[in-house]
């Protein structure tokens, strides 16, 4: 593997910045993509349609299962299983904290 790539970026929940991304992925072919604020999304849906364009992702959401009643706290990580395994998955809740630094 000659330079591997990994996308960092945030969608905003914004479903046109989220499509920007996908084709993104799409022509570079990313070892992952880590995605934070994803718009709502089916995540069957979406692997459904990344294996119609030839890519093997694995779609990880930050509730382990499916986005579609995602908050704007939501993460989305994309790993390609033709360049990396998934070998462990740990999801922690973000705690949100009342504490404020001075």
């Amino acid at each position: 593997m000659d330079n591997p790539i990994i996308i960092i970026d945030n969608a905003d929940n914004n479903q046109h910045k989220f499509e920007q991304l996908i084709r993104h992925i799409v022509g570079n072919n990313p070892i992952a993509a880590l995605i934070q604020d994803p718009p709502r999304i089916d995540i069957p849906q979406l692997k459904g349609g990344m294996n119609s364009l030839g890519l093997n992702y694995q779609a990880i959401a930050s509730d382990a299962t499916d986005i579609s009643n995602s908050n704007k706290y939501s993460t989305l990580t994309l790993v390609n299983h033709d360049l990396a395994e998934v070998v462990n998955i740990l999801l922690q809740k973000e705690q949100p904290s009342a504490v404020s630094v001075l």
